[in-house]
């Protein structure tokens, strides 16, 4: 686990603006932590996933299967944010899949219509 970590860590941009974001200023070296924090955690995380994928029989982990993961934790603050995000991201997702559908069948009339005028 160690030769991941040292080779995956989040980029420092990334980590200097969340950082920024919450308004929080940072030395170098609690910036590396973070960063190393972050891929220690990504790395549990996503071998919980895939632990929950496989006794789903799936190759592929799942939104479902990260959340179930974070449960494992015993972190209900993380959790929650997660979760919050994740169904937040799949109603943006389905309104602009509608959105999108919207303009397709709005095309298609237009379409019909300027045919029959011809």
């Amino acid at each position: 686990m160690d030769d991941k970590i040292g080779s995956m860590n989040l980029p420092q941009a990334v980590v200097g603006r969340l950082l920024k974001e919450e308004d929080i200023s940072a030395s170098k070296e609690s910036r590396e932590t973070i960063s190393r924090a972050a891929a220690v955690f990504l790395i549990n995380l996503s071998g919980l996933a895939v632990q929950n994928a496989k006794e789903n029989k799936h190759k592929t982990i799942s939104a479902d299967d990260v959340l179930k993961a974070l449960r494992t934790f015993d972190n209900n603050t993380i959790y929650s944010q997660c979760k919050q995000a994740v169904d937040e991201w799949k109603i943006i997702k389905q309104q602009k899949s509608l959105a999108k559908s919207s303009e397709s069948q709005e095309t298609q009339v237009s379409q019909i219509f300027e045919e029959t005028m011809e």
